[in-house]
């Protein structure tokens, strides 16, 4: 077997940890410039050092979305979303959850809106939020959240779906990434989302004497999983 790339040493997974450690201590705060949006975004509840970002709806671009994580305890977080018009901050919709994916599973440090064309139904097509979060130097987790608005209400109909996740600790690591698509398929009145996922390992040993980690070919795979629409919402945890 080819030894080319069967063996880390050990500053490069030290300079790996680092990397992890420095995208874990350095949150993504304001990473929205529209100032109507941020002003929309003070109304309600935003604070200087929330992460934050807005989007201009790629299809409607008199809307924008914007989307901020608040911290309320130790651990603990909102995250509250909003619809508002992009020339003049007024909000069309919104939606608070008190109770998001990540804080018991992780520390959020970054937020991100995502305008991909999640057309779920005739003539409705949702978007997304992303937040990344992490429970220690060397591991992140990417959540997807997806909101419909129907009406002047703004509804959230897929919380924490993990969509992207990586790890690496000493002589180990793994990877996980996800993409959804829309099955093309009738559904009744919401479609099916299919989450395609491809996930590596690679489980190493350290050599006690030089500090340097032998490691196997990464063990891949990939799966496709169905998630059905369910008493208003898509079900990730089962049928």
């Amino acid at each position: 077997m080819n030894n080319r790339g069967h063996t880390m040493n050990k500053a490069y997974t030290q300079a790996l940890q680092v990397l992890f450690w420095l995208c874990l201590c350095s949150p993504v705060h304001a990473n929205c410039t529209n100032e109507f949006a941020m002003q929309a975004a003070e109304i309600s509840g935003y604070k200087d050092n929330d992460l934050i970002d807005c989007k201009v709806m790629p299809y409607n671009k008199k809307q924008t979305v914007v989307a901020f994580v608040s911290s309320v305890g130790n651990h603990e977080y909102t995250m509250t979303t909003l619809v508002v018009m992009t020339n003049t901050g007024s909000i069309r919709s919104k939606f608070v959850d008190e109770d998001p994916s990540f804080g018991a599973s992780g520390d959020p440090n970054k937020i991100k809106i995502d305008t991909a064309k999640y057309s779920v139904a005739r003539n409705k097509r949702a978007f997304g939020v992303r937040v990344t979060y992490s429970l220690n130097p060397w591991d992140s987790t990417e959540d997807l959240n997806l909101f419909l608005e129907d009406g002047n209400q703004l509804k959230e109909i897929m919380k924490g779906l993990t969509v992207s996740f990586s790890n690496a600790h000493l002589c180990t690591s793994s990877q996980m990434t996800g993409t959804i698509s829309i099955s093309e398929l009738p559904a009744g009145d919401f479609q099916d989302l299919i989450l395609t996922t491809s996930q590596s390992s690679i489980e190493g040993l350290m050599n006690d004497n030089n500090g340097e980690c032998t490691t196997p070919d990464p063990i891949t795979n990939t799966s496709i999983r169905t998630i059905h629409f369910k008493d208003g919402a898509y079900n990730i945890y089962g049928n």
